[in-house]
């Protein structure tokens, strides 16, 4: 689904009253939905009047860890200090919850507390955006469940992010995973699949390097070439792309006079060896043996296909690791690869 038509879908659910549900943005690890809701998601809830209650589920292993996580959000910023102290606790406990209460209210959050519970706060000027699901420790069906109190009977705007192939693999999950569908309905009107186009979020992706107003400005004019070698390795990992643009950035300083051509070699070359590096396929120690890697070239590959056609044996014939890697990388680029040490 194009993200415009997320953003259609959340900006009528954020308007419209009284919603008695949630909605998921579903997408697989690494395809930036954090990203995306914290870039695009996080303007548009705002301009609906709502803050934004982030909340990660992963390792979330109770209801009440997660009401602590939930109760922090309603403490009132008392400063930079004390805020960025609440900020950084993580490992939320009652312990922690109340020694922290105790620091700012001079109180304790059982007292604050005491005859209710989080979710008799109002949350009406909320959205809680809760990430990672597949990460929660939770049963699926009792968080739906604690979930429902806010959709259902308080009307709470409630966005969560999730791979949902991988919901039914947790274990918490396991024996729940055949009534995954039917659980989820209880909360979930909408699931939103998150499948961005790589050339409508790279202009995001690079957004980080603007104060790096050259090396900006030399990403925005290769974005054309870049988005079309990821594009063709199908990569849906918006972190590997990430990692590349920090080795691209290293790399730069040598490569910012040279001309169009060897420039577009660089930016293969630096392509392949950080896929080729992030898939494990390569090591650090790989660095003092280059391998096949610099025999690639189109007489190699005439001689390998000669090869190949004059074998006369019926038996199938397993690819070499260079043959594999030409495969992934090359059929329609051989003539831009030259390795550079």
């Amino acid at each position: 689904m194009k993200t415009a038509h997320i953003e259609k879908i959340i900006e009528k659910y954020l308007k419209k009253e009284k919603t008695q549900s949630a909605i998921l943005v579903n997408g697989v690890w690494g395809s930036g939905k954090t990203f995306y809701l914290k870039s695009q998601l996080k303007e548009i809830i705002k301009n609906n009047n709502l803050e934004v209650m982030y909340i990660s589920l992963n390792g979330i292993s109770s209801i009440e860890n997660l009401e602590h996580k939930l109760f922090l959000h309603f403490i009132p910023k008392l400063g930079e200090n004390q805020n960025d102290l609440v900020k950084s606790i993580t490992n939320i406990s009652t312990n922690i919850a109340n020694a922290t209460t105790k620091l700012l209210f001079r109180t304790e959050a059982t007292d604050l507390l005491k005859g209710s519970t989080v979710k008799s706060f109002n949350f009406k000027k909320y959205c809680i955006c809760l990430d990672d699901l597949e990460r929660c420790k939770i049963p699926i069906d009792e968080l739906i469940g604690y979930l429902s109190e806010f959709t259902e009977h308080k009307h709470t705007k409630c966005i969560i992010l999730a791979d949902e192939e991988k919901i039914k693999k947790q274990k918490s999950n396991k024996q729940l995973a055949h009534k995954y569908d039917e659980i989820k309905e209880k909360v979930i009107s909408r699931v939103l699949n998150y499948d961005p186009e790589l050339l409508d979020i790279f202009p995001k992706l690079i957004e980080k390097y603007k104060s790096k107003r050259i090396f900006y400005k030399f990403l925005n004019e290769s974005q054309t070439f870049i988005v079309a070698v990821f594009k063709e390795q199908k990569l849906k990992n918006l972190r590997n792309i990430i990692f590349y643009l920090d080795i691209l950035e290293a790399v730069y300083p040598n490569i910012k006079n040279a001309d169009h051509k060897y420039i577009e070699e660089v930016l293969l070359s630096t392509a392949i060896f950080s896929l080729e590096f992030k898939n494990g396929n390569l090591t650090s120690k790989d660095s003092n043996d280059f391998k096949e890697f610099g025999n690639f070239n189109k007489d190699w590959f005439s001689r390998i296909a000669s090869n190949f056609l004059n074998d006369k044996s019926d038996k199938p014939r397993k690819k070499s690791n260079p043959e594999l890697f030409y495969d992934r990388y090359l059929t329609n680029r051989i003539d831009q690869y030259f390795f550079l040490p």
